[in-house]
């Protein structure tokens, strides 16, 4: 877990963020960096996943493992994330977790010919 430069999050504008590192796709990752989301501001009004793995082998040249690595870092971790501020959210009568997607990629049928 880390937190920008000085440990106290960035102000630009006047606005306060904190960027965390953490495997998001991890439930106890996830769980290890909620302290320092809901501690940094007190609270989370806005949530945006935007953690995602593109790809850029052929579908079919996929492990099922490499599967679910993709699956658990695209999907997985949007359900953890808003999971854990959820409460913040609620308590607040309001909030907004942005769901982004990575692109996925098309199967390509390539010929030999």
């Amino acid at each position: 877990m880390r937190r920008e430069q000085d440990g106290q999050g960035r102000r630009s504008g006047g606005r306060k963020a904190i960027a965390l590192a953490a495997d998001l796709a991890d439930p106890a990752a996830v769980e290890a960096i909620t302290p320092a989301m809901l501690g940094f501001a007190g609270r989370v009004d806005i949530l945006v996943n935007n953690a995602g793995i593109f790809p850029f082998e052929d579908l079919w040249q996929l492990t099922f493992e490499r599967w679910r690595e993709i699956f658990a870092v695209n999907t997985d971790s949007q359900f953890l994330m808003t999971k854990a501020v959820m409460g913040s959210m609620k308590q607040n009568n309001w909030g907004w977790p942005c769901q982004t997607w990575s692109p996925t990629w098309r199967a390509r049928a390539r010929s030999s010919a």
